[in-house]
């Protein structure tokens, strides 16, 4: 069924004109999967809605989706954490996360491109990040953990095991101007858990970040320098609640949501 709103928006004559030109967005698995409960339909919908509009605007976009692991765990009633048990419900979950995809963005006027990529890949991924690729539809990108190596150790300095760190890798591939993390709270947050809008020295914020601690691979303290390394490669750079209404035109238009990161120096 075609949503009216991005229909009516794909045939006016005179397009918006949004900030972000080259945006990546990544989605954490909590988000994707309601807090590991259910796969987020509506959300899925919602988000391939606005990208779409973004789309028809000219933005190139690309979408880096977590959630395989988690939507196997739902879809096969398993909650082992061990290699091969997360193997197995990547091989399943991604199946019905693509399907996910492919069907919210059917009837939207965009084709989505979903890619699996492996750590061995990444080099050749880069040559699907081109804009004439960009050009043809949204491209929905996820570390393939059914094929990843299953040695923690070296799971720690791979990209694709930390959709974080692939996000980072897909926005500097495409020179983006715009990076957004999407996750189930407003931003990073203070110690009575507000949002701390701007941040420039990590190291300020380090201690109520690890105290409070977080789950999925990276977690927000691996959001937050993978943040503020694109910042400091002159990109915008956020994190953002994923559920916040219109979250990804508004950041495409400009406006501060969530916590934004500054060019200044790094220790780490």
């Amino acid at each position: 069924m075609v949503n009216h709103e991005v229909e009516s928006y794909y045939h006016q004559e005179k397009k918006e004109r949004f900030v972000a030109q080259r945006m990546v967005v990544k989605i954490g698995s909590s988000t994707i999967t309601e807090g590991k409960t259910r796969v987020d339909t509506e959300f899925i919908n919602d988000i391939a809605r606005q990208a779409s509009i973004l789309f028809h605007a000219g933005v190139k976009i690309v979408i880096v989706s977590s959630g395989a692991v988690d939507t196997g765990n739902i879809l096969i009633r398993q909650s082992g954490k061990d290699s091969q048990n997360k193997k197995k419900a990547a091989l399943f979950g991604q199946s019905e996360l693509t399907a996910q995809w492919v069907t919210a963005f059917g009837g939207l006027k965009v084709i989505a491109g979903v890619h699996l990529v492996s750590e061995d890949e990444l080099e050749k991924a880069k040559e699907l990040l081109t804009d004439e690729i960009m050009s043809v539809g949204v491209l929905v990108i996820n570390g393939y953990d059914a094929v990843n190596d299953d040695s923690e150790e070296e799971r720690r300095n791979m990209i694709t095991a930390d959709n974080d760190k692939l996000a980072a890798f897909v926005s500097r591939s495409i020179n983006a101007d715009t990076s957004l993390f999407l996750t189930d709270v407003d931003g990073v947050l203070d110690e009575k858990g507000s949002v701390i809008p701007f941040v420039d020295r990590l190291e300020d914020i380090e201690d109520v970040i690890i105290e409070k601690g977080s789950g999925g691979t990276g977690g927000m303290w691996g959001k937050c320098i993978d943040a503020k390394h694109l910042a400091r490669e002159g990109q915008r750079s956020i994190i953002a609640n994923g559920k916040t209404s219109n979250v990804l035109l508004r950041i495409a238009r400009g406006e501060n949501l969530g916590t934004r990161f500054g060019k200044g120096w790094m220790i780490y």
